[in-house]
């Protein structure tokens, strides 16, 4: 499922973006959803989400696919 949510370019991003959080860290979809660009941190280096305390990280290609999406 991950790699569909990764590569299907078919899906719309917002949709694709919340699926990997999803499947990726197990939140249920209501956390997700919540979620604002403060909660994303990006240096280009390391990429993170505002799960709990500390941030997650954020594998290359779903980094990526976020990048996509905040831009």
């Amino acid at each position: 499922m991950l790699r569909r949510v990764l590569n299907d370019d078919s899906l719309l991003l917002r949709a694709r973006v919340a699926a990997a959080l999803v499947l990726l860290y197990a939140q249920p979809v209501s956390r997700i959803v919540r979620l604002t660009i403060d909660d994303v941190t990006d240096d280009e280096t390391t990429a993170s989400v505002q799960l709990g305390d500390p941030p997650s990280p954020r594998p290359g290609p779903v980094a990526n696919l976020t990048r996509a999406y905040i831009q």
